[in-house]
């Protein structure tokens, strides 16, 4: 008889693609359920999946109470309306949660029906839901060090963040510089603040392309996001951009490919940014989302601060100059590129996605 897990992630595209990351790992007799949310991401990156989707309605839980009581009720009624349906479902035997408003009811609600729980924070601090959803949880997953009640610490392994299947299939850097256009003497810079985008880094990064633009190695590719983009994608190699190539792109599910390729990467402090930047080795600028919540942005960085594999400029400080002058650093200092490379792939975790199926099953 086939045991049921069911993989509750969603509201980011990280949640949901380490829970699929899970679930590639799974035997061959399991029968995964992945119920996550109604969210415009939720769908994006999971349509076309052959696997049964379960989607939960609700919010998330804002600052300030008067906001914590609205969004309360709207999960419970939204709750309600999906007990039946997650009701149900096969009785599941297992349950992990990866993140989203909806983990904490979803998880209980497995775990009053019998299934051993299992959470993985993605992060390097507690979420509040996952804060939750540890209180049943047998054991607790860590992507990072985190700070821990101490009664959860038996129950804690740091395993690393799953990174996606994909991923793992590039082991050619050179073969995907080539097939993406970059020369070997070309000295790729990449350029992300994540599938939404960041105005503040979109902005410094064009005043720093024109300030680096005497450099003919430099190329930069320019990832503005869905929402933050400034003006249409584009590329440039004219007016203001001398001798330099720069492209810039919307969302790009393909991203990967250009980080793997990539001598140097600027980007949020985000968790799945963070897994593929460890995965490929790739030094990094890190400017963390200001007030994230429970400032997990700032604490991911200083991991990798602290390790010697990235520098940080802080949002408010974030200018074109500034960035310009820690990329023409970077850029003229190879030595100090490969070490702070070497030091990214030390907090890699390739393996995140077996040992935590491993852990669940030995349980």
């Amino acid at each position: 008889m086939s045991r049921v897990v069911w993989v509750v992630a969603g509201g980011t595209a990280g949640h949901i693609h380490a829970g699929l990351s899970v679930i590639e790992a799974f035997d061959d007799d399991v029968h995964p359920i992945l119920i996550t949310t109604d969210r415009e991401v939720d769908y994006e990156v999971t349509e076309g999946l052959n696997l049964e989707v379960i989607r939960v309605r609700g919010a998330g839980l804002p600052h300030g109470a008067r906001g914590i009581f609205a969004a309360v009720v709207t999960n419970v009624v939204a709750i309600s309306h999906n007990l039946a349906q997650l009701r149900s479902l096969a009785r599941p035997d297992l349950v992990i949660s990866f993140g989203g408003f909806h983990t904490p009811l979803v998880s209980l609600l497995a775990r009053v029906r019998g299934a051993r729980s299992y959470l993985l924070e993605q992060n390097a601090a507690l979420t509040r839901s996952n804060r939750l959803v540890g209180l049943w949880s047998s054991r607790i997953f860590l992507a990072w060090p985190v700070s821990l009640p101490k009664s959860w610490l038996r129950r804690a392994a740091v395993v690393g963040n799953p990174p996606r299947r994909e991923l793992l299939k590039l082991t050619d850097r050179q073969a995907v510089r080539a097939s993406l256009g970059f020369d070997a003497d070309d000295i790729l810079v990449v350029v992300t603040s994540g599938s939404l985008g960041a105005r503040s880094v979109n902005v410094a990064t064009l005043e720093a392309a024109e300030l680096l633009a005497s450099d003919d190695h430099v190329r930069i590719v320019h990832s503005m996001g869905s929402k933050n983009a400034l003006g249409e994608p584009r590329s440039q190699t004219g007016t203001g951009m001398a001798n330099k190539h720069y492209h810039s792109l919307g969302y790009d599910s393909g991203l990967y490919r250009y980080l793997m390729a990539a001598d140097l990467v600027v980007a949020r402090a985000g968790a799945s940014t963070l897994t593929e930047i460890a995965l490929f080795g790739v030094p990094s600028i890190l400017i963390p989302l200001p007030l994230s919540p429970n400032d997990h942005q700032n604490r991911n960085a200083d991991i990798f601060v602290r390790a010697g594999a990235s520098v940080v400029i802080d949002d408010d400080n974030l200018t074109g100059q500034v960035l310009a002058t820690a990329l023409g650093e970077l850029i003229a200092d190879e030595t100090r590129r490969v070490r702070m490379g070497l030091a990214a792939k030390r907090l890699a975790h390739p393996d995140a996605a077996r040992l935590i199926w491993e852990e669940m099953v030995q349980a």
